[in-house]
């Protein structure tokens, strides 16, 4: 593998390969940290060529090796949370064909996904799209705040603040992460005017990416560490060298939806922090985080926060 990242081999992949290499690595049983496996698929997106086969000449046969068993996938519980768990194409016989088929994938692997699923009866095919996402989740929160008895205060971008603006040149800036091992984006927004780009572990790519005006190399800076903290190096950077009274931080490819009035939010104390919609995790923050990642560093971290000092 670091003969393939060291560009000693053309890569060729199919979609089908990159989600079979995408769930495999994220399987329990190998505790890959989440970093690692977005910088490999990252890699394959920017790097491998991407070709289109037809798989259906090519017939699923038995593992020549049995030894290879506990790592096909395959030992998959009954249930899921009290939902039965069906086998492809195995149980086809059993599903209920005309049900609605939500699929909350990735959009790299819907084309793939819905056509097998037709070839097995299928007609109701509907893709999680990021409109239905966000519409899912924050209908979801509105009815989990409602259980809790707390309001689900929200405010849109399409709403705004109607308060009397104010100027906030030069006091305010969101910066906007990024490295040399991103894919590129087919319709990237534009920045806004209060946007700037930030390259995250600079000092490791040996790279400057000509769209990013700053980087978390400079000044007092972790930029070193960006392998084990990702956007955290960029952060810190923004808390150690930032000048403006207002900062914010968001993802290339997740931006935030904010009218142009969004920093009057911050007039006569109407707000501290401005936080997206919350994520329900499941099973819980803990639980998930340990079967994405290493349990110890979970741990650790739990140790540091209940002391009064950081080992």
């Amino acid at each position: 593998m670091r003969d393939v990242f060291d560009g000693k081999y053309e890569v060729v992949i199919t979609e089908s390969i990159l989600s079979e290499y995408e769930e495999v690595m994220r399987r329990p049983r190998f505790q890959i940290d989440e970093d690692i496996i977005q910088y490999a698929l990252n890699w394959f997106v920017k790097n491998a060529l991407l070709v289109e086969v037809d798989e259906t000449d090519y017939p699923v046969r038995e593992m020549p090796d049995p030894k290879d068993a506990p790592f096909n996938g395959e030992n998959n519980p009954a249930e899921m949370d009290r939902v039965s768990v069906y086998h492809l194409p195995e149980q086809k016989n059993i599903l209920h064909t005309d049900a609605a088929v939500y699929l909350a994938i990735r959009g790299l692997y819907h084309i793939a996904v819905e056509s097998r699923l037709r070839e097995y009866g299928f007609t109701e095919i509907i893709p999680v799209t990021p409109e239905m996402d966000i519409m899912l989740r924050n209908r979801f929160m509105e009815v989990e705040f409602a259980r809790q008895g707390r309001c689900f205060g929200k405010w849109s971008a399409e709403s705004g603040l109607n308060l009397e603006p104010e100027s906030y040149e030069n006091t305010s800036r969101i910066y906007v992460v990024r490295s040399d091992q991103d894919a590129e984006l087919g319709n990237a927004p534009e920045l806004h005017p209060w946007e700037v780009m930030l390259q995250a572990g600079r000092s490791l790519s040996g790279t400057n990416l000509s769209e990013c005006l700053l980087a978390d190399d400079t000044g007092d800076n972790i930029s070193h560490r960006n392998r084990q903290f990702c956007e955290l190096t960029a952060l810190y950077w923004i808390w150690k060298n930032g000048k403006v009274d207002i900062s914010g931080l968001e993802h290339y490819r997740r931006r935030f939806l904010l009218p142009p009035d969004w920093e009057t939010l911050f007039v006569n104390g109407n707000a501290d922090v401005i936080l997206p919609v919350p994520l329900y995790v499941h099973p819980s923050l803990a639980e998930n985080y340990r079967m994405r990642h290493t349990v110890h560093t979970w741990e650790t971290m739990l140790r540091c926060t209940s002391s009064s000092r950081c080992p």
